[in-house]
């Protein structure tokens, strides 16, 4: 019978030593440390949201002044496009004016 309670006692301290229980205080130190790295997350996400917001904002001007450079590049084209049919109309009257000269040099020549 003392071989019992003494082997009852010693199972009794191992069990109570080596009980896997949160105190209290443990448990606030955890929770705390996961509250300020939530803190800390949520800091941050609104943070990278504020700046996602501005970036939104910055691109759609920048699109809007893509395409106004766009259209303006067209319109460009459009002139350059009548540019160089008018010029092509002056070289040929240029080039019919030439030869009416010539041959009023050759008319003048003969006669």
């Amino acid at each position: 019978m003392k071989r019992f309670v003494t082997a009852l006692a010693i199972s009794a301290v191992a069990l109570g030593g080596s009980t896997a229980c949160a105190t209290k205080k443990m448990v606030k130190q955890r929770v705390g440390e996961v509250d300020n790295k939530v803190d800390t997350l949520s800091k941050s996400v609104e943070e990278t949201q504020q700046r996602t917001r501005a970036n939104e904002g910055r691109i759609g001007e920048v699109d809007q002044k893509a395409q106004a450079a766009n259209q303006r590049a067209t319109a460009a084209g459009q002139r350059a496009d009548e540019a160089y049919g008018a010029a092509n109309k002056v070289n040929a009257r240029a080039d019919a004016i030439e030869a009416a000269s010539k041959r009023l040099v050759f008319e003048v020549v003969l006669s």
